[in-house]
C-alpha cells in the first residue's frame, strides 16, 4: 500500500498561526502597521518567515513548548508535552502572510517516528509490502474549511488516517478557539438556548447531508430501520466536528457515522441565516468578524 508520511498542517498549525504571532510580539519583533498601506501588506505576506517566528515555533515543538501558550490555552489543552520528542516543523516557502499584529504560517509537522520511518523508506527505495508497513495519516488543510481573524481561528480539516491493510480512516480535524486567548468555542455556545439551538441545528443538517448525499436514504432503505438513525441526535458529540466560516456553519461526518463506510467522508455548510434566530449575541460578533484563511498563493481557503 502507498505509504504517505506527511502530517500537514491541521488544527495544530492553525493554533501555530496564532501562537507564534503572541510570541512574536513577546519578543519584540516589529509587526507590520495595521494602518500599512497595501502594498507593505502585500510584501510582508511575500517574504519569508521571520527569524522571531522560526524561534518561536521551535519553542512550541520543544520541550518547553507549553511556556509558549496562553493561560486559558494551557488550561485547555491535555496535559504533558505537546509534541513528541524529535518533532520538527518546516515551513512552506511563500506562506508567512502577517497584517497588523496578526500573522500566519501554513507547513509539515513531523514527529521523530515519521522521521525514523522516512529514513527508512528511502533506504529501502519503496514501500513495504500490503498490510506490512506502517499506516497512512495525512491532513489537507487546503481543502478544508478554515477561517481566521482577529478575533476567532476556526478550522474544519479533512484527515485520512489508515492502519496497515485498511481501507477506512476519512477522518476530520477541528477546532474553535478565541483570539488572542486560544480559549476553545464549543457549538452549543453558539445557542442562546443550548438544547433548542442543537435541536434546530441537527434537524437542518440532516436535510442537508440527505440532499447532498443520495447514500445516506439509500442505505437507511437497504437496512429497514436505519442503524444510524442515533448518529443524528443533537449531541455535543455527534456533531464534534465542525467550524465557524463566513459562508456559515461548516460540518464533517467521518466515514461509517450516518451512513455505511463506503459513502466517505461527508461535509455540508450551514448558512448563518438558517441558524440566526437561535444565535447569541455574542455569536453573532464572531460571525461578523470570520474571514476566509489566506493560503499560499494569496487564494483564500474554501469555505
Amino acid at each position: 500500500m502507498r505509504v504517505k508520511v506527511m502530517i500537514a498542517s491541521g488544527v495544530v498549525v492553525v493554533l501555530v498561526a496564532g501562537l507564534v504571532v503572541a510570541l512574536i510580539l513577546r519578543h519584540g519583533s516589529r509587526p507590520v502597521s495595521a494602518q500599512a498601506p497595501a502594498s507593505a501588506r502585500a510584501a510582508s505576506s511575500r517574504r519569508s518567515v521571520p527569524p522571531a517566528a522560526a524561534s518561536a515555533i521551535r519553542l512550541l515543538v520543544s520541550a518547553r513548548g507549553r511556556s509558549a501558550l496562553t493561560p486559558e490555552l494551557n488550561t485547555a489543552l491535555s496535559p504533558g508535552r505537546l509534541f513528541p520528542a524529535g518533532t520538527m516543523f518546516t515551513a512552506m516557502p511563500g506562506t508567512w502572510h502577517q497584517a497588523g499584529a496578526y500573522a500566519n504560517v501554513t507547513g509539515t509537522l513531523i514527529t521523530g517516528s515519521e522521521q525514523t520511518l522516512m529514513t527508512a523508506i528511502q533506504q529501502r527505495g519503496s514501500s513495504p509490502p500490503p498490510g506490512t508497513g506502517p499506516g497512512d495519516f495525512g491532513s489537507q488543510p487546503y481543502q478544508g474549511q478554515i477561517s481566521a481573524s482577529s478575533a476567532v481561528v476556526s478550522a474544519l480539516i479533512p484527515v485520512i488516517s489508515v492502519l496497515p491493510g485498511g481501507n477506512d480512516g476519512e477522518l476530520w480535524a477541528a477546532g474553535t478557539y478565541l483570539v488572542p486567548s486560544g480559549a476553545p468555542v464549543s457549538l452549543q455556545s453558539l445557542f442562546a438556548s443550548p438544547s433548542q439551538g442543537m435541536t434546530e441545528m441537527a434537524r437542518l443538517a440532516r436535510a442537508a447531508f440527505t440532499a447532498k448525499y443520495s447514500c445516506i436514504s439509500q442505505d437507511a432503505s437497504a437496512f429497514g430501520n436505519d442503524p444510524f438513525e442515533p448518529d443524528w441526535a443533537p449531541t455535543p458529540s455527534n456533531y464534534r466536528y465542525w467550524s465557524m466560516t463566513p459562508a456559515g456553519l461548516s460540518i464533517g461526518f467521518i466515514n461509517g457515522f450516518v451512513a455505511d463506510e463506503a459513502c466517505g467522508r461527508m461535509q455540508v455548510t450551514l448558512g448563518w441565516s438558517q441558524l440566526r434566530p437561535w444565535l447569541t449575541t455574542s455569536a453573532g460578533q464572531l460571525i461578523s468578524e470570520l474571514r476566509s484563511a489566506t493560503v499560499p498563493g494569496g487564494a483564500p481557503a474554501p469555505s
